[in-house]
């Protein structure tokens, strides 16, 4: 599928000054967050990510808050980073993006927003298997395109 790239024009606006990052937010110290809380805002949300290569998926926890999870759809165009800073507008924050799931692991990984460096995490029943960091973002992706996912998860399992 061919995806949307950041640097059209007509929709540059939407992906700056974090408007979106209270989309992401469900709840800050147990406290629901209206803005985000609707199937509306989910399905509109999640239907514009998916014409940039990501799907909301889940969610996760940081500190005292709870996010909508990312997951970045198979060919996910490099050039749409910059949308996950946006999403996740906090400094030095970790988000927690998916890659693919399978039967009894799922490949994920820690993206920081700041220095855009990533954790890539084998996640099977419920704790993390295996890990391997990046500098970057296209880094890892180019690792896995070269290896492909299962290479990739051999070259760092014990």
């Amino acid at each position: 599928m061919d995806y949307k790239i950041l640097t059209e024009e007509h929709e540059s606006g939407l992906f700056k000054n974090y408007y979106l990052t209270d989309l992401m937010l469900l709840k800050k110290k147990n406290r629901n967050n209206k803005t985000s809380g609707n199937q509306a805002t989910y399905l509109l949300l999640n239907d514009k990510l998916e014409q940039y290569g990501m799907q909301l998926f889940g969610q996760f926890k940081r500190n005292d808050m709870t996010f909508r999870g990312l997951r970045l759809l198979e060919n996910f165009p490099i050039e749409n980073e910059p949308i996950l800073k946006q999403l996740y507008g906090f400094e030095n924050f970790l988000a927690h993006i998916q890659l693919r799931g399978f039967d009894d692991f799922a490949l994920a990984f820690d993206y920081n927003v700041d220095t855009g460096e990533c954790e890539l995490q084998k996640h099977s029943w419920g704790s993390i298997k295996n890990r391997k960091t990046y500098n970057t973002l296209s880094e890892m992706m180019e690792d896995i395109k070269k290896k492909g996912f299962e290479e990739v998860l051999y070259t760092f399992d014990n």
